[in-house]
């Protein structure tokens, strides 16, 4: 029991070491290669390679997204969870992201042209949400209502904290997504049971994906509304 108890700690070391080992060397050895995060090429300063990135975001926003879908992406990041959705939507449907860095804007930018997908994603350097929580960096960005996003499918929302002010504002707008992926942040005071109880609230039905980061509180969950369920 011992020894198979071992193996498995040493399992577990791997997969947690092996990315950032891999990554170190190709760093050192100079070559000139893109990032890739959960298999998506990223445009980026140093290399990193991260198979596990993001994992149940992805597989969450995977697990409601349908061909021709428009999905909206409340923080677009680096990319990655764009250039999913938008191979998930096909060439019929459309991706609206909104990101308010602008370093992560143009890494953004360039991970959706380095992966071809620029047809189908509308990027926006905009904050969702109220006003007075912009930082004093981000006063240039354009500020987005909820009533201002075009009718959508999905909403996925990774916005550092600032779930619920959107969640809010949309459960007072008339914008209803078929389906909500949330990252929610517990040590930035949004916890997942305060998201979980007002998509109930907003009539879906939620169930909890996984752990995104445990020491900092962020989990995932996944809210379906419960309307189209019961008519099917």
């Amino acid at each position: 029991m011992k020894q198979i108890s071992a193996l498995k700690d040493s399992e577990r070391i791997l997969k947690k070491s092996g990315p950032f080992l891999v990554s170190k060397l190709i760093q050192i050895t100079g070559l000139n290669v893109h990032s890739r995060l959960a298999g998506v090429p990223v445009h980026q300063d140093s290399f990193r390679w991260a198979p596990f990135y993001e994992r149940p975001l992805i597989r969450g926003m995977e697990g409601i997204v349908e061909d021709g879908d428009v999905v909206a992406i409340v923080g677009g990041g680096r990319g990655v969870t764009t250039v999913k959705a938008a191979k998930n939507v096909g060439e019929n449907g459309r991706v609206i992201v909104y990101e308010c860095g602008e370093e992560t804007l143009q890494i953004l930018t360039n991970t959706v042209r380095l992966n071809g997908v620029e047809d189908r994603v509308e990027i926006h350097h905009a904050y969702v949400g109220a006003p007075e929580t912009i930082s004093d960096e981000s006063k240039t960005v354009s500020v987005v209502s909820v009533d201002e996003i075009p009718e959508i499918d999905v909403l996925e929302l990774d916005c550092e904290g600032s779930e619920l002010s959107v969640l809010t504002q949309l459960r007072e707008s008339d914008v209803r997504p078929r389906g909500i992926t949330v990252e929610t942040h517990g040590r930035l005071g949004v916890p997942r049971k305060d998201v979980r109880e007002l998509l109930e609230a907003m009539n879906y039905e939620v169930r909890h994906v996984g752990i995104e980061y445990r020491p900092s509180d962020v989990h995932i969950l996944v809210g379906r509304r419960r309307a189209e369920r019961l008519s099917q």
